[in-house]
C-alpha cells in the first residue's frame, strides 16, 4: 500500500516536465528547418603539398611560379598579387614591391641580389576573401663570376656580362646580361669608352672622358670621376688604368695617381707627383713594380721613370738605356719572368716614322729604388703585319707574347737572354671574312683567350684553349658569342 503510493507520486511530479516538453517541439523543429537554408562555398586555397617554398632567379632574368590556386569557382571573381619584401632591414625594406597581377608569375626580376620573402595573394573582389601563400626568394646577382664585355653602343659605353661553363664551371649554361650596366644604373657613361677596370675590390668604365668606380656586387654605381680622388682633378681625361695588384694606378691627362688597398681602404686617389712638382713629366702609361710606387713611361722627357710610393718623387732610373727614347709606347704591362707578385715590365714602341718599325724593352723593375735596368731590347720588325700589330697581350708563364692585326692572331716566343724573338710562321687564328678583330684578352689564369670582332654592325666573342707554356690554341673556338656593340674592352670578374 505504500509502494502504489510513492509510485503515483513520480507520475505526477513528472506530468509537467513532459507537458513543457511537447510544448517546445514544434518551435524546435520549425528552427532547425531554417538551419538548412545556406549557401555552399567554393573552395579557396592554395595546395602546397609537396610544392618548393624556396626559389632562387638571376638578377634581370625571369622568375616562373605558378600560383597552384585550388578554387572551384568563377575565377572572373577574383584579383591576383605577386609582391616581394626585404624581411629584414630598417622599415623601408619592409615595403613591398608588386611583380605581377597574374594568376600566375612570369616576369623579370631586378631587385638588388638578396634574400627577399616573395608574396602570392588571390581575393574575391565580391566576398573579400583570400587565399595567399609565401615563398624564400633568392636573387643572385648576374654580375658574379663572368666575363665583362665593355662595348660602343652608338658612341656610348655600356657592359654585357656573359656566364659561362668555360670560365666557371660551377655553371651548367650559358647566359648573357645584355646591356647590364645602363639596367643597373638607369643611365649611362659620357664619351667614347676605352677600359674596364677590374680588382677584387671594385670596377670601373673609363671612356675618353669620364670614368666611374662600380661595386663588384651587381655593378651599381659607388663613385663618379670625381669621387674617386681626395681632391677634385682638373681634367677628365683618363688614359690608362693598372689594377692587377692591391696598388691600383690611374693616368689621367699624364699625371700618375696611385691607391693603395691597404690605404684609406683603397677609396681614393692621392694626388700624384705632377701635382707635387709642377709640370714636369707627361705619363702616357704606368705600372705597379714589386715593393714600390709607379714604373711610367713619360713621353714629355723620352724616358722611364720611378715614383717612390710614400715620398712622391719621380726618380729617372740608373739606367742610361732607359732614357732618350724616341719612340711611341703602344703597350705596358708586367710580364715573365715572375718575381713576386710582379713580373718584369714589357713596354712595346713603334718607330713614329715607320709603324712596321717595332721594339720590346724588358725592364727589371722590381726593386724598390730607381735602380731599374734594361734586361733586353728585342726588335719585333720580323714580326708579321708589325706594322699594324695590336692588342697586345703578355703573360708571366712563358716568355712570349700575343698581339693581333686587324683579322689575324699570333703568339709570338722572345729569348729574354738573347735580345731575340721567333716571328711565328702562321697566325694562331684568321677571323672570318668580313670581320675585324677589336680586343683580345687572356682569361683563366691565362687558360683561354678571348677574341673580340666586329662585322660593321655586330660585336662576336670567340673563346680558344692555350697552352701556358707555347701558347699553342686550338683553331677552332670552343664557345662563340654574338649579339654585342663594338667591343672596345673585356676582363674577367672572379669575384662579387
Amino acid at each position: 500500500m505504500k509502494t502504489k503510493h510513492y509510485k503515483g507520486f513520480k507520475s505526477v511530479a513528472l506530468l509537467p516536465v513532459m507537458l513543457l516538453a511537447m510544448l517546445l517541439m514544434p518551435a524546435a523543429c520549425m528552427e532547425d528547418e531554417g538551419n538548412y537554408d545556406y549557401v555552399d562555398l567554393a573552395e579557396f586555397r592554395v595546395d602546397t603539398v609537396g610544392v618548393s617554398q624556396e626559389y632562387s632567379v638571376q638578377q634581370f632574368t625571369t622568375l616562373q611560379v605558378p600560383s597552384h590556386l585550388v578554387y572551384a569557382g568563377n575565377k572572373s571573381d577574383l584579383s591576383y598579387r605577386w609582391s616581394i619584401y626585404n624581411p629584414g632591414g630598417g622599415q623601408s625594406d619592409n615595403i613591398a614591391t608588386i611583380l605581377a597581377t597574374t594568376e600566375d608569375l612570369n616576369v623579370e626580376v631586378t631587385a638588388k641580389p638578396g634574400t627577399y620573402t616573395l608574396e602570392f595573394m588571390a581575393q574575391n573582389t565580391k566576398t573579400g576573401e583570400r587565399a595567399a601563400n609565401r615563398y624564400t626568394l633568392t636573387v643572385e646577382s648576374a654580375a658574379g663570376i663572368g666575363l665583362m664585355v665593355l662595348y660602343d653602343n652608338g658612341g656610348k659605353a655600356d657592359i654585357d656580362i656573359v656566364r659561362t661553363p668555360v670560365l666557371n664551371t660551377a655553371l651548367t649554361s650559358t647566359t648573357i646580361s645584355r646591356n647590364f650596366y645602363s639596367k643597373v644604373n638607369k643611365t649611362i657613361v659620357s664619351g667614347t669608352p676605352r677600359q674596364l677596370g677590374y680588382n677584387s675590390n671594385h670596377s670601373y668604365i673609363f671612356t675618353d672622358t669620364d670614368g666611374v668606380r662600380l661595386s663588384n656586387e651587381d655593378l651599381t654605381q659607388i663613385e663618379d670621376f670625381d669621387g674617386m680622388f681626395f681632391s677634385k682633378p682638373d681634367s677628365h681625361k683618363p688614359m690608362f688604368y693598372y689594377g692587377v695588384t692591391s696598388s691600383e694606378i690611374l693616368v689621367n691627362n699624364g699625371d700618375v695617381h696611385m691607391m693603395i688597398g691597404e690605404w684609406d681602404n683603397g677609396l681614393h686617389y692621392f694626388p700624384g707627383p705632377k701635382a707635387m712638382q709642377g709640370d714636369s713629366y707627361f705619363a702616357e702609361m704606368a705600372i705597379t713594380v714589386y715593393g714600390g710606387g709607379p714604373f711610367c713611361f713619360d713621353s714629355k722627357g723620352h724616358r722611364f721613370l720611378y715614383c717612390g710610393l710614400w715620398s712622391g718623387e719621380f726618380l729617372p732610373t740608373a739606367d742610361a738605356n732607359l732614357s732618350n727614347i724616341y719612340l711611341d709606347i703602344t703597350h705596358m704591362a708586367s710580364g715573365y719572368p715572375l718575381n713576386g707578385t710582379t713580373g718584369k715590365a714589357y713596354a712595346f714602341f713603334k718607330d713614329p716614322a715607320d709603324a712596321s718599325k717595332r721594339s720590346l724593352m724588358v725592364i727589371d723593375a722590381t726593386v724598390n729604388s730607381n735602380a731599374s735596368k734594361l734586361m733586353a731590347n728585342i726588335d719585333l720588325s720580323g714580326c708579321p703585319e708589325a706594322g699594324v700589330m695590336q692588342n697586345i697581350l703578355t703573360t708571366n708563364n712563358s716568355p712570349m707574347f700575343y698581339y693581333s692585326s686587324t683579322t689575324n692572331a699570333y703568339v709570338c716566343p722572345i729569348s729574354i737572354d738573347e735580345a731575340i724573338c721567333v716571328p711565328p710562321s702562321a697566325p694562331l687564328w684568321t677571323c672570318p671574312s668580313g670581320e675585324t678583330i677589336t680586343d683580345m684578352q687572356l682569361l683563366n689564369g691565362n687558360k683561354i683567350l678571348a677574341i673580340a670582332t666586329w662585322t660593321g654592325s655586330e660585336g662576336k666573342v670567340y673563346l680558344f684553349n692555350t697552352d701556358l707554356a707555347s701558347g699553342v690554341t686550338d683553331s677552332t673556338p670552343v664557345e662563340t658569342f654574338t649579339g654585342f656593340g663594338k667591343i672596345v674592352d673585356m676582363q674577367y670578374k672572379s669575384a662579387q
